[in-house]
């Protein structure tokens, strides 16, 4: 296990900044996990919606709070998957059950809503409505999460 910190805005507001990310270097990646990956720049956390077939499978992932997909990532680029997450003293388990069902409803809509679209460019009015619709999710998501499934990080130790 190895715990990274988090800043950002693009898992928001399932994550969000000061937070520490849980991951475990071993555990493959499933539907709705947050997995975590090198970009040019820097390492990201974002989530798997999906999995695109050819001759090398790769990850379809999305940031919950980005309007568009990421590019298709191989999975032999995947450095680990989130598995709690810390934030203010308290922790989130990502590999409950109910966590793991929230998880992948995202994911679901994230999926189903990502607008075809370059991160740079302006969205049609449906596009755009697309994009609120999943937010909306995220955050009723979020409010589930806070009510069931964080705990102070005493309690799980």
């Amino acid at each position: 296990m190895t715990e990274v910190e988090f800043s950002g805005t693009s898992m928001t507001p399932i994550i969000r900044c000061p937070a520490a990310l849980v991951c475990d270097s071993q555990r493959r990646p499933a539907l709705g996990d947050i997995v975590l990956f090198q970009d040019d720049r820097c390492l990201l956390a974002h989530r798997l919606v999906g999995w695109r077939r050819g001759p090398e499978m790769h990850m379809l992932l999305r940031g919950d709070n980005r309007r568009c997909l990421d590019p298709p990532l191989p999975v032999h680029a995947c450095l680990g998957v989130v598995v709690a997450v810390r934030r203010n003293g308290k922790r989130l388990d990502c590999m409950r059950l109910i966590v793991r069902g929230v998880f992948r409803t995202i994911a679901a809509s994230a999926r189903i809503l990502a607008p075809r679209c370059e991160p740079q460019h302006p969205l049609s009015g449906f596009a755009a409505c697309r994009v609120k619709l999943h937010r909306l999710i995220c955050h009723l998501a979020h409010t589930i999460l806070l009510i069931t499934s964080w705990r102070d990080d005493a309690e799980e130790q």
